[in-house]
């Protein structure tokens, strides 16, 4: 599967005109290609490009059949602070820059939905839509959305990048409400004060 990856990626690098540089002599995809960056835009503006895709833990349900991604019922560990999708240095990288940044406006770019998408009443046992986004990640959202709550921080976008042309996937257009605990029943990350 490495093989693949690395593969891959390589196709990624040389077809996508993003600049980004291939490592050929790589021999994991982790060290292979860093897509992860951000761009300035002035005083204005400085945007945060995140990679949901390449460091991600699998499913806490397992990642076989259809039903394993979608429509789950929740689980523990989802929420263990272990299950990963951006890694450590990724995260701390972001929250630091973040935090760094003097531009006017912060945008966060993310490849997959941030808020909750949850079936069910609070409270009670809540089923889980989309399992492939942030709500498998429970405890790595908590952290980021925290560490931007705690510093303060005013005019912070997150937006969610749409593939519907390139890909085939369909993301539906959407806006959310974000809070640092959407999971008020199961949270072990940090909570607002």
């Amino acid at each position: 599967m490495r093989g693949l990856k690395l593969n891959s990626q390589r196709a990624w690098s040389e077809y996508v005109p993003t600049r980004l540089a291939f490592d050929g002599s790589a021999t994991h995809p982790f060290e292979a290609l860093q897509i992860y960056r951000r761009f300035r835009f002035g005083e204005l503006v400085e945007l945060f490009l995140t990679d949901q895709q390449t460091y991600r833990s699998g499913h806490p349900w397992g990642a076989g059949a259809f039903g394993e991604r979608y429509a789950m019922r929740d689980c523990d560990p989802r929420h263990a602070p272990d299950q990963t999708m951006p890694d450590d240095p990724q995260l701390d990288w972001f929250v630091s820059s973040v935090f760094a940044s003097n531009a006017l406006r912060k945008s966060w770019d993310n490849q997959v939905f941030l808020g909750e998408l949850t079936l069910g009443h609070p409270g009670a046992e809540q089923i889980i839509v989309n399992a492939a986004a942030w709500d498998n990640f429970v405890s790595e959202r908590e952290y980021s959305l925290q560490s931007i709550h705690s510093a303060g921080m005013r005019n912070f976008v997150a937006l969610i990048q749409l593939f519907i042309a390139s890909t085939g996937a369909t993301q539906p257009s959407s806006s959310s409400d974000l809070a640092v605990n959407m999971s008020p029943t199961k949270s072990t990350g940090p909570s607002a004060t």
